[in-house]
């Protein structure tokens, strides 16, 4: 199982396990960190997945795809116009080269064994590591959908 996350959960504040989402605060100041956020719960809910999984054979990954030209690139954070030209520059990765990560973690043999962590241009550090916030985290989750 693959997660797509995103370096951008470096640009998360602290993360308040009582309030983990804020739906209306995308498109706003400040959207990026809430993005960031969202990202961050991702990557942790990979973590916690994995160590739940342990030993089924069940392996679960989180991966950054880096830039890709898709309308969260040109339509977010007031780019508009700029992300529209910043998407067909060389650094920016088309939709196909952006998911060759997430295929790779998801056949290559290379990735059997390795479960629960964060494939990025650098690893993953911080509270993405927190196994505690991972669990936290998850524990939380289940009370708001109400499986606990």
């Amino acid at each position: 199982m693959v997660m797509v996350a995103s370096e951008a959960y470096r640009l998360a504040d602290p993360l308040d396990v009582e309030r983990l989402a804020e739906p209306g605060a995308y498109g706003k100041p400040g959207s990026l960190r809430v993005y960031g956020r969202s990202k961050l719960l991702n990557i942790l809910f990979a973590r916690e997945l994995a160590r739940r999984m342990e030993g089924s054979g069940v392996v679960v990954n989180a991966m950054c795809p880096g830039p890709v030209a898709t309308e969260l690139l040109r339509e977010q954070w007031g780019l508009g116009r700029l992300g529209t030209v910043m998407s067909h520059t060389p650094v920016v990765r088309t939709p196909e080269q952006g998911a060759r990560q997430a295929l790779r973690l998801a056949v290559d043999e290379e990735f059997e064994a390795k479960s629960g962590g964060f494939y990025g241009s650098v690893p993953g550090s911080g509270p993405s590591r927190d196994e505690r916030l991972a669990r936290d985290v998850w524990d939380r989750s289940a009370h708001l959908v109400g499986l606990r």
